[in-house]
C-alpha cells in the first residue's frame, strides 16, 4: 500500500468521519449534506494551494442517485455563499464505476481504513492483530494528508475531520 500511496504524485487524502447516528438521517432534497460540504471545502483548499482546479469523481450508484448528488453539488457551489468561495472545484462532477476505475477503488480502500480506525482502533489500548494492522495502515494514510485553508481563507481545516453530531440532520 505504501508503494501505491507514495507512487501517486501529489496524492492527498481528506476524510470526514462521523459517529453512526442512532436515528436515520433526514435527506434534504436540495442541500448538499454536511459531510460532502466539509469534504469539498478541503478539496477546494488543496486545489487552491496549487492554483488549479479539482475535478470530482464519485462512485456511480445509479443514474437517479448520481443526478441528485450532481444537482445538490451545483446548488451548493452556485447558490450558497460558502459554495461560491469554492472556486477551485470544477462545477461538473464525473460518476464512474468503482469496478473499473482504480482511483475510486483507492478512495474506497482509504475510506475503509479511516472508518475501521475510528470505529475499532482509536482509543483502544490493547488492539488485536487486525486492529494493529488497521492502525499501521492508518498511519500510512495520515502521511498523505495535509491541512488546508477554508474557502474564505479564515481557518485551517484538518484533513481528517470528525464531524460533530450537531451537524447531523435527523428525521
Amino acid at each position: 500500500m505504501e508503494k501505491v500511496l507514495n507512487g501517486i504524485l501529489n496524492l492527498r487524502i481528506f476524510a470526514i468521519v462521523m459517529e453512526k447516528p442512532e436515528q436515520v438521517l433526514s435527506v434534504d432534497k436540495e442541500n448538499l449534506p454536511n459531510h460532502y460540504r466539509f469534504l469539498l471545502q478541503r478539496i477546494n483548499g488543496y486545489a487552491s494551494t496549487y492554483s488549479t482546479k479539482a475535478i470530482l469523481c464519485f462512485d456511480s450508484q445509479d443514474e437517479g442517485n448520481d443526478q441528485i448528488i450532481s444537482n445538490k453539488m451545483k446548488n451548493y457551489l452556485f447558490r450558497s455563499s460558502e459554495g461560491n468561495n469554492c472556486n477551485s472545484i470544477v462545477e461538473s462532477a464525473f460518476f464512474v464505476s468503482s469496478k473499473v476505475e482504480d482511483g475510486i477503488q483507492l478512495a474506497d480502500f482509504c475510506a475503509g481504513i479511516v472508518r475501521h480506525y475510528n470505529e475499532t482502533v482509536f482509543g483502544n489500548e490493547s488492539p488485536d492483530n487486525f486492529q494493529q494492522w488497521i492502525h499501521d495502515l492508518y498511519a500510512k494514510v495520515q502521511l498523505q494528508t495535509c491541512t488546508v485553508f477554508s474557502p474564505n481563507g479564515d481557518q485551517e481545516l484538518f484533513p481528517i475531520y470528525k464531524m460533530p453530531a450537531r451537524f447531523f440532520k435527523l428525521t
